[in-house]
């Protein structure tokens, strides 16, 4: 039965990802909706010393894999937002959190698979934002990490998936992210770090990241991070992180 279940949940997972792919393919070459921000501190923004590209250009690596048919198990992926599903899974360990009711912001989906997994998972659609440095959906907003276009003390959730890494300046997005909090706000980050991914300021384990929050750090409900532990063989470059901000 088990297997069953998980059968099924994987292939409404793939549904969604061609149906979100679809609404990528009718708002980009239909609408003409695709925008990029145009004003922005690019030198905050990692290199990647592999591919060569800065992380904007990275991140828009997807649109061409999806007119490439060897590679369309990773378009639905891109589309699927399996990465803030993990962020989003730690969310029923918080009874005080109503998620029909909380406002929410996720910073830098690339696309809508973020944000439909946010609508699934209880998260109302009138109190749910997002930016990133590029957008083709209704759903996202332009804006930077470092300079969110949003007042202060305006959200009770941040979501923060896999953005820090492409950052020169973890401590100006950081910073940015306690600005528009609200106190108590709930602040779920996932990193990955990876000796020759992108920027020389790496957040290599979890003391790196809390010296970010400095004072702003009320609670740690969450955290993993593979660096913190002495363990052989860890093939692991994944952190997880849900914060409480006090202000």
């Amino acid at each position: 039965m088990v297997i069953i279940i998980s059968l099924i949940n994987k292939t409404l997972n793939k549904f969604l990802s061609l149906y979100l792919i679809l609404r990528y393919l009718y708002f980009v070459y239909v609408r003409r909706k695709l925008k990029l921000l145009e004003e922005f501190d690019k030198k905050k923004l990692s290199f990647n010393k592999i591919s060569q590209q800065d992380a904007l250009e990275k991140n828009l690596n997807f649109r061409s894999q999806l007119f490439n048919l060897k590679k369309f198990g990773t378009s639905l992926n891109n589309f699927s937002g399996n990465r803030i599903s993990i962020l989003l899974n730690q969310l029923p360990s918080f009874d005080y959190i109503k998620r029909d009711e909380i406002k929410t912001l996720i910073i830098g989906p690339r696309t809508e698979g973020d944000i439909y997994q946010a609508l699934l998972s209880g998260i109302k659609k009138e109190n749910l934002f997002a930016i990133d440095l590029f957008t083709y959906s209704p759903f996202i907003t332009l804006g930077d990490m470092h300079n969110i276009p949003f007042k202060d003390n305006t959200f009770d959730l941040i979501l923060s998936g896999w953005t820090l890494t492409y950052s020169e300046d973890n401590k100006k997005a950081i910073d940015e992210i306690i600005r528009v909090s609200k106190n108590n706000c709930l602040v779920g980050i996932g990193y990955t770090f990876k000796d020759h991914h992108f920027h020389q300021d790496r957040i290599i384990n979890s003391e790196k990241l809390f010296s970010l929050f400095g004072d702003s750090s009320k609670d740690v409900h969450f955290k993993y991070h593979p660096n913190d532990q002495v363990i052989d063989n860890i093939k692991s470059k994944r952190s997880i992180y849900m914060i409480k901000v006090k202000k």
